[in-house]
């Protein structure tokens, strides 16, 4: 029991790194006006390719932020606890190519539109999660791709280019 405490507690490690970078980001772009958003990502231009490398760090506001936050917790401590072997490996090529699409994919109404936030990379890791979970055909795996079928399950709905 102590061990799974301990593996547990290690594998929030990164996701704790992670969310400490994001927030002193957001800290020091509040604190000293940088308007750091401007180096979000920007489709389709040159100028926009820092956004692959800088979006997932930038947030608008305080409640973006923190609804960021919890899921890049929860996911991050679940695909390092479960896999441990791949984890690095699945977190930044989900962190890079969910800037790629972006930049590739997505629309803009104004050349001015910036894209700056982690829902790319929550969405990337909840799939990789739920999607490895069922095809691994492992009880506890499933559990949690179950699990994250149940907390994050309305995702899908942000991924759609719906007009309201």
């Amino acid at each position: 029991m102590n061990q799974n405490k301990d593996t547990l507690l290690k594998s929030t490690l990164f996701p704790m790194f992670f969310l400490l970078i994001m927030w002193m980001v957001f800290y020091f772009d509040l604190a000293y006006k940088l308007n750091l958003a401007r180096f979000g990502l920007s489709p389709h231009s040159f100028k926009g390719l820092i956004g692959i490398l800088t979006m997932p760090l930038l947030h608008g506001d305080m409640g973006h932020i923190v609804s960021n936050s919890f899921p890049i917790l929860i996911l991050g401590t679940c695909l390092f606890y479960f896999y441990k072997e791949i984890a690095f490996k699945v977190f930044f090529i989900s962190y890079i190519s969910c800037g790629i699409l972006v930049w590739l994919f997505a629309q803009s109404k104004h050349a001015t539109d910036v894209h700056i936030g982690a829902s790319g990379l929550i969405y990337a890791l909840s799939g990789f999660l739920v999607v490895s979970g069922i095809i691994r055909k492992h009880k506890a795996l499933f559990g949690v791709a179950l699990l994250i079928t149940f907390l994050y399950g309305t995702i899908i709905w942000g991924v759609l280019p719906l007009d309201y």
